[in-house]
């Protein structure tokens, strides 16, 4: 059908027996030891507020369900740490699991027990999942909060990862599991070490197994120690992608002769969301009536495809509040006649109409950078939370999404830049990678600054995004009011008290997203005797974005980009002479900094260029980068000095 490489499935491991439980060897709840109390800040990470003393899962496979023990321990290290942690949660499918013997308290460091009370748990609802919300009592620097549960789940298709690694220094995290004989199963592990993958084994007689075969249980324990935190930093995708975690799937189940499989392949999947995408289109005569409408008296397929996305991202409005998996309708004809709808109906009505005008296109749902890293050795749909079009032109292609009514054509938001999706063809479904295209990122910002006799700035800017810049800005606009959105990413990086003026936002015709605004300021300019402190305009990198001292997982910019500001400066009053920053150079291993500024009988001009050669920097590049940035800030922070003619008496 299409050229598009497949991804490859992971390898299936086979269990032929397991189970038996850990209670005995589990921390009894309450019980702190003497060296729990005394336990502070780790000496790799002295910066800690908090530590998870441990965290233990321990699963069970059953005949008709699943049971997993949970059991967390978390040492409070100072006030800081108590405000952080002293809200936990946990969450289920309301349908098919249950939660049950949940408790909750606090150990105050005189060994005294707190209760969480009842009316300090709070349970919500998202979608198809419930969340329990409970607050710690008695928080104080010294203190353990600790909590357990058991979840009983029906979903022998669908079990929870373990994330061995959470947003908390972990001294210790273990996970086991335990399938009785005939059980059968995967095992994918993310970011763990390859020493760490082999798990201890523990193997009992099976008391209800079949004696005289002398099937056995086997428990497998895996375990880790001294995990960093991994927490929301700039610059990174989902933070689960960086948590070291492991994921089984049981893949079947035999018993005397009888097979029950619980694994399906990503065709059959694709089968079922095809069902799902088929039902939803009730429009079909509609949407080709419309399709041929728009691509009227047009000729080639790149051309009728530029239509229908310019129709439906430019005419359809984009709304991102709905509780669905894809659809904020039920129906395509909701969409229709509205005109407003998730970005995914938008793009499954793309497919639709470029199907309607024979150009080849199928809907292809991904997990977009912020959700989750996609993995194909994985057949579960939930991995997908998004669904952009792909369309075929002969040899060529293009992955489509019409969310945005200020993005180009084929350039996919950043978030979208997965690895790979799975594209929906009924039993032709197949994984596919998401390429991206090979497009230039550029930010340029121009501003002219004029400065009055009372010191006051009036300052025009016109910021153009182009690539996947573009994209990306035109993503954040969507989903925001447009004062939200100057104010968010223009008016507070200014280390000012602007009053805003006109604005505007718009496409222009090379596809690139552009913005002017103009605004007033009288703090932008500082006047000691005859000379003007002035501080040029910037509204990017004025700041370091990388504060923190370490980093345990990479910086990723997803895409190379450059930015570029430059801002002219006309003093209305008589300038005798100006005193210029320095023009300056700095590079690293893939990144680069340069600064030059000229003065004329006018005015001056200072231009700054930053380009970011690479869109991944591993973490023992962090610290150089993070002083990069650091010297890019400072920078930023450099005023033009204007001299005054002295006035006359």
């Amino acid at each position: 059908m299409i050229s598009i490489s497949r991804l490859g499935l992971c390898g299936i491991v086979v269990l032929l027996a397991a189970g038996s439980s850990l209670a005995d060897k589990d921390p009894k709840f309450g019980k702190i030891t003497n060296e729990e109390w005394e336990i502070g800040a780790p000496a790799d990470y002295r910066e800690a507020d908090a530590v998870v003393i441990f965290s233990r899962a321990h699963l069970e496979v059953k005949e008709r369900n699943v049971v997993t023990k949970y059991h967390y321990r978390i040492k409070i290290l100072t006030q800081a740490g108590a405000d952080r942690v002293g809200d936990q949660s946990i969450s289920w499918h309301r349908e098919y699991d249950k939660v049950k013997k949940f408790q909750a308290h606090t150990v105050t460091p005189d060994d005294r027990k707190h209760k969480v009370q009842d009316d300090a748990i709070f349970t919500k609802e998202a979608g198809d999942y419930r969340e329990r919300v409970f607050t710690f009592p008695a928080l104080q620097a010294g203190c353990i909060i600790e909590y357990s549960y058991t979840l009983l789940n029906e979903r022998f298709w669908y079990l929870q990862p373990w994330y061995f690694q959470t947003d908390i220094y972990t001294l210790k995290s273990t996970f086991s599991v335990a399938i009785p004989s005939g059980f059968v199963y995967h095992v994918l592990y993310q970011n763990v070490p390859p020493g760490l993958r082999n798990p201890s084994v523990d193997e009992r007689l099976d008391i209800h197994g079949d004696l005289r075969k002398g099937e056995t249980i086997k428990t497998f324990t895996w375990e880790q120690n001294s995990l960093p935190p991994i927490t929301d930093e700039p610059y990174m995708s989902s933070e689960y992608d960086y948590r070291s975690s492991l994921r089984f799937q049981i893949v079947s189940y035999e018993h005397r002769g009888f097979t029950y499989d619980y694994w399906e392949s990503w065709e059959t999947k694709g089968e079922h969301l095809q069902k799902y995408f088929d039902e939803y289109c009730n429009r079909e005569k509609d949407a080709k009536r419309l399709a041929e409408q728009v691509t009227a008296g047009m000729v080639t397929p790149r051309e009728k495809s530029r239509a229908i996305y310019d129709f439906l991202a430019g005419g359809y409005r984009t709304v991102f509040d709905y509780t669905s998996r894809y659809f904020a309708h039920e129906r395509m004809s909701e969409l229709m006649e509205t005109k407003s709808g998730s970005g995914e109906e938008k793009n499954l009505l793309l497919v639709r109409m470029h199907q309607a005008v024979d150009i080849p296109a199928w809907p292809v749902v991904i997990s977009t950078r912020d959700h989750a890293k996609f993995d194909a050795g994985y057949a579960d749909l939930r991995q997908f939370n998004y669904l952009i079009c792909f369309a075929q032109f002969g040899n060529e292609y293009e992955f489509i999404d019409c969310s945005s009514r200020l993005s180009p054509y084929g350039v996919l938001p950043p978030n979208c830049l997965a690895d790979g999706g799975l594209l929906v063809d009924g039993k032709q479904s197949q994984l596919v990678k998401i390429l991206s295209r090979n497009v230039t990122s550029d930010r340029v910002d121009r501003s002219i600054m004029v400065v009055d006799a009372d010191a006051v700035v009036t300052c025009s800017t016109t910021c153009t995004f182009s690539g996947y810049y573009a994209s990306h800005y035109a993503d954040r606009y969507e989903r925001i009011t447009p004062e939200e959105f100057i104010d968010d990413y223009f008016m507070e990086r200014l280390d000012a008290e602007p009053t805003l003026g006109k604005y505007e936002c718009r496409l222009d015709s090379a596809g690139s997203f552009v913005l002017n605004l103009d605004f007033s300021t009288g703090d932008l300019v500082t006047r000691l005797d005859n000379n003007l402190l002035i501080k040029p305009v910037g509204y990017a990198y004025r700041t370091n974005p990388f504060e923190k001292q370490k980093r345990f997982f990479p910086v990723d910019f997803t895409y190379p980009f450059t930015y570029e500001n430059v801002v002219e400066i006309l003093v209305h009053d008589s300038v005798i002479r100006y005193e210029l920053p320095a023009d300056t150079s700095d590079r690293i291993v893939g990144a680069s900094f340069y600064r030059e500024t000229k003065a004329t009988d006018s005015s001056v001009v200072v231009q700054s260029i930053l380009k970011i050669e690479r869109p991944e920097f591993l973490p023992v590049a962090y610290t150089m980068l993070r002083e990069f940035f650091g010297r890019v800030a400072r920078a930023g922070e450099d005023e033009v000095v204007a001299t005054l003619a002295a006035a006359s008496n």
